[in-house]
């Protein structure tokens, strides 16, 4: 389902594919991947003060296209493509970290070992609309 938010050019998208979707023919998009678990919640109030709790983790198109065009490409050392799956699995990988960092630009990095590899996401936090904005994406062969 895709509906236009009132007097806006950004669009709520309710599908991952959907996102892909605009991404590609260069709409603005949001789509909602879920609401950030308690336990994560407290670990980061804990760790660097920041409360999330009732937080969404949203995925927007822009960061999608940065996602694509710095990460999924076998050139980069030590990284793997990264797969339309993959990126269904981010709130998985958010709820279900091994680590959490901050960096340099008080963004949260969320990390997880899959199988395949080390999962690195970071978001940006949005204490206004209680958003967690996913901006980048990567996995560590």
């Amino acid at each position: 389902m895709i509906r236009k938010e009132r007097g806006k050019q950004r669009y709520q998208v309710s599908d991952i594919e959907d996102l892909f979707f605009y991404t590609l023919y260069n709409f603005k998009a949001d789509w909602i991947a879920g609401e950030i678990y308690i336990r994560i919640a407290n670990r980061v109030k804990q760790l660097y003060g920041y409360d999330i709790s009732k937080f969404k983790l949203v995925l927007r198109s822009e960061d999608i296209r940065h996602i694509f065009n710095r990460h999924f490409n076998e050139k980069v050392p030590n990284q793997k493509n990264i797969s339309v799956n993959d990126i269904k699995n981010i709130l998985r990988l958010v709820n279900y970290c091994d680590s959490l960092a901050l960096d340099v630009k008080e963004r949260i990095v969320f990390k997880k070992i899959f199988p395949n590899g080390e999962y690195s996401f970071v978001v940006e936090i949005d204490e206004r609309n209680k958003r967690l904005l996913g901006k980048t994406f990567w996995i560590k062969a």
